[in-house]
């Protein structure tokens, strides 16, 4: 299980892991957990000159992304 401890890397982690996840508890849980790691990179991008991430993020698709 992803344990980063950095917002950067720990969105990009727990989505990679979701990708994987064939139990579907397990996956719901990791979905949760990337959306609130998702929120939580914004919210530093908002108040951070390094838009290029904050591009990647709006341009992957994860906000609009439901894979059940």
């Amino acid at each position: 299980m992803p344990n980063s401890d950095s917002p950067k890397q720990r969105w990009r982690e727990l989505y990679e892991a979701a990708c994987v996840e064939s139990d579907r508890e397990k996956l719901t849980d990791l979905v949760n957990r990337v959306e609130e790691a998702l929120t939580e990179r914004g919210q530093e991008l908002a108040h951070s000159p390094d838009h290029a991430e904050g591009i990647e993020l709006d341009g992957s698709g994860l906000r609009e992304s439901t894979r059940y």
